[in-house]
């Protein structure tokens, strides 16, 4: 029965601009609705999950399923219903001439940003902050180092290769990273 009513609804729009059709002028805050209407329902279902369903967690799950599935429908939606039909390779959003800079003052920002809640959050987690301060290095490494040839520079290879050091340290030394992943007391 499901299937017959989709069938017929499905019959019922026109066909498609690449077969032939006619392409129907649709605004593009329509696709702005469906995005809105799902991350309100994974907001509601999170507030809810914390205030009163607190035995039910799977239906609160269902919920910010079903709200991230609507929201991920309105954000290709979104995109296309965009009014330009193509963009030039050669328009950058962005000025070349920023992206080192740019790349630079995120990276920093994420090796700040870590330390501050590394030492606020989890001071007795040191590894957290400083796998925070390797990837803002990451993502840092081309601007800062814009003049010495980064692609061939061995110091973005010492950074690349410490991540999953210090992510994997913990296994190394035979500590638990947390208590919860030591299992139930």
């Amino acid at each position: 029965m499901l299937l017959a009513i989709l069938v017929l609804a499905l019959a019922s729009f026109p066909v498609a601009s690449a077969h032939g059709g006619q392409r129907v002028p649709v605004p593009q805050w329509v696709g702005m609705v469906p995005l809105l209407v799902g991350i309100g329902v994974v907001g509601a279902s999170v507030a809810l999950h914390r205030t009163r369903w607190t035995d039910r967690s799977a239906a609160g799950l269902a919920l910010a399923f079903v709200g991230l599935t609507v929201a991920a429908f309105g954000a290709v939606a979104l995109v296309q219903l965009s009014p330009v039909d193509a963009v030039n390779v050669s328009q950058s959003p962005v000025d070349r001439s920023l992206f080192h800079p740019l790349a630079a003052l995120v990276g920093l920002s994420i090796v700040l940003l870590s330390v501050l809640v590394g030492r606020l959050y989890w001071p007795d987690r040191p590894r957290n902050s400083a796998l925070g301060v390797l990837l803002g290095g990451w993502v840092a490494y081309p601007g800062v180092m814009a003049g010495h040839r980064p692609l061939l520079n061995p110091a973005g290879a010492v950074v690349v290769l410490a991540v999953p050091v210090v992510r994997f340290a913990g296994a190394l030394t035979g500590r638990p990273r947390s208590a919860a992943a030591s299992g139930p007391v």
